[in-house]
């Protein structure tokens, strides 16, 4: 069950990280629609959450609504070995890990 969902969790208290990839129910596709809604309407062109304006939140900012709320979600795992590649610092790990996994498949 996923219970909170920040990008500032500490990685030791964190279980996952949200990748970007959602899958919703009729029901919670719709509730989610609402809640923007309702949201943009109160928040447009002000600070939301962690945003400075709504216009700039997350995804994950709406869907913590959601869990505040009581809407029930949970995590699938994505094993694999994958890595976000948000910066050229991730970039250059990401370059680094590819390598060093590839060279010691050999």
């Amino acid at each position: 069950m996923v219970t909170r969902l920040h990008r500032e969790i500490p990685e030791a208290d964190a279980y996952g990280e949200f990748i970007g990839l959602a899958k919703f129910s009729t029901a919670g596709a719709t509730a989610l629609k609402k809640l923007y809604h309702a949201r943009r309407e109160e928040f447009a062109g002000q600070p939301y959450r962690e945003a400075k304006v709504f216009e700039k939140a997350y995804m994950i900012h709406l869907m913590q609504d959601m869990i505040e709320a009581g809407t029930k979600m949970v995590h699938v795992d994505t094993p694999g070995g994958y890595i976000e590649v948000d910066t050229q610092q991730d970039f250059e790990y990401a370059r680094q890990f590819w390598t060093d996994r590839h060279l010691t498949k050999k």
